[in-house]
């Protein structure tokens, strides 16, 4: 019969499946083994006709017996080891009256048990038993120094055998176990070293795919150079939660008139970026092929281009995105807006006006309706912001709270007056500040534009 068969039958199914938990599951059953095939042994060589030797030694068979099947079925370790090295406690404090009180070779086993508290049941069970022992050792030596015959023993009713036997079959179990624990620490070691190594090296090729990936994003993005032409005297803040994200800005030129958006698309890291590549190109579509130029009806036609995409799929997906989308007339000073969940923002003579976005998602969804085009005239000086959700959503402050779309709002109109560059840096800042130790929650896309 395979011995690790056996052992493994009773470990818990649960400890099975945890490297660190098997090793010291396994620590644990052996030691039940070997207490249970060593303790007749001890009470045969022992020669002692004593009924208190038996019982205690039956009560021990028992008790490990049960607590084998408990561990089985438990898989407690604390209870185990408190049951342990309690029961052994106690045994210690009686065997060694007939096996040579204070010189009984049987005494020193009580090392063994806060050595092995310490290991399965953590630091203040092991001092616990540390200490209990300490107590034990120092009543039988005060005990034995007042010539107390219960605690000074003989070791005339003991052989020369036994006493031997029992030394080296105590230093033959504990190498035993050590040496078989420290055995199954290095095989665990050695599986953890590979697949540590084996973990990096997926690691390192998910990374560079993902790096990647963003030299292929930032490629659909509009350079600053061109950033810079069409919209001279303005900031993009563009933080990303990752590496790739599900934000991106979008800009266009067509029959003299500039389009530029701030998009949100679903999730963030690789599948909102994934996203937003359909997006990104739903938008290109709708302008170039379909030749529109009404934020509204872009919109609508983003939004079909992107049902039509995702209904190739088996599953229903409702991915998409939400938007603000601004078509800029310079030559006339005009400004045509449409939002998918996300508004635009007017600040004129110092006092700022929202305009909402229609309450729908670029995407598949209950009961569409079409997107409602504003228009505007634009005044010199005007500036215009629009933006996606990542900053009024973050976590930070005294409070761990979120930052709220009203405090953005004032932060906006205590900086309006400053030059566009000046801005991006102050935005920057506080949202740095406001977020402290946390973790970015979101990707974050801020466009401002001064007239």
């Amino acid at each position: 019969m395979n011995i690790s068969k056996v052992i493994d039958y009773f470990i818990p199914k649960k400890h099975l499946e945890n490297a660190e938990l098997y090793r010291k599951s396994q620590f644990i059953v052996w030691l039940f083994f070997v207490f249970i095939l060593a303790n007749p042994f001890f009470a045969i060589i022992s020669g002692s006709d004593s009924t208190i030797t038996l019982y205690i030694g039956s009560f021990i068979e028992i008790l490990l017996l049960g607590l084998l099947l408990f561990f089985k079925y438990r898989g407690s370790f604390v209870f185990i080891t408190h049951a342990i090295c309690s029961a052994f406690t106690i045994a210690m404090f009686f065997i060694p009256l007939e096996t040579g009180g204070l010189f009984s070779p049987d005494l020193p086993s009580i090392y063994i048990f806060p050595i092995f508290a310490l290991i399965m049941g953590g630091i203040r069970i092991g001092l616990f038993y540390v200490f209990l022992n300490i107590l034990i050792l120092v009543g039988y030596y005060f005990l034995a120094l007042n010539n107390t015959p219960f605690y000074l023993g003989t070791l005339n009713n003991i052989s020369n055998e036994y006493f031997f036997s029992n030394v080296l079959m105590n230093f033959l179990i504990i190498i035993f176990l050590v040496f078989r624990n420290e055995k199954n620490r290095q095989k665990l070691l050695v599986a953890l070293s590979v697949k540590n190594t084996l973990i990096t090296q997926k690691n390192n090729e998910i990374q560079d795919s993902i790096h990647y990936a963003k030299r292929i994003q930032q490629a659909i993005l509009p350079p600053k150079d061109l950033v810079d032409e069409y919209l001279p005297d303005s900031f993009i803040l563009y933080k990303p939660k990752d590496i790739v994200a599900g934000d991106f800005y979008w800009m266009q030129q067509k029959d003299e008139k500039i389009l530029f958006a701030a998009a949100d698309c679903t999730g963030h890291g690789i599948p909102g970026a994934l996203v937003s590549v359909i997006c990104n190109d739903a938008l290109n579509q709708s302008v170039e092929e379909h030749n529109l130029i009404e934020p509204g009806k872009i919109l609508d036609k983003t939004r079909d281009i992107i049902v039509h995409v995702f209904e190739k799929s088996e599953e229903d997906v409702k991915d998409g995105m939400d938007i603000s989308l601004c078509v800029l007339d310079k030559a006339q000073n005009t400004l045509q807006w449409a939002g998918a969940n996300n508004p635009i923002w007017i600040i004129r003579n110092g006092e700022i006006q929202e305009t909402k976005p229609d309450k729908q998602a670029i995407g598949k969804i209950d009961n569409p309706h079409p997107f409602k085009t504003h228009n505007f005239k634009l005044e010199k000086e005007d500036l215009i912001y629009v933006f996606t959700d990542g900053f009024q959503d973050q976590f930070g402050g005294e409070k761990g709270k979120k930052f709220k779309l009203a405090n953005f709002k004032k932060l906006i109109m205590s900086i309006h007056n400053e030059k566009m560059k000046k801005q991006l840096e102050m935005i920057n800042t506080s949202f740095e500040d406001w977020r402290g130790d946390q973790e970015q929650v979101d990707d974050i896309c801020v466009i401002g534009i001064r007239i």
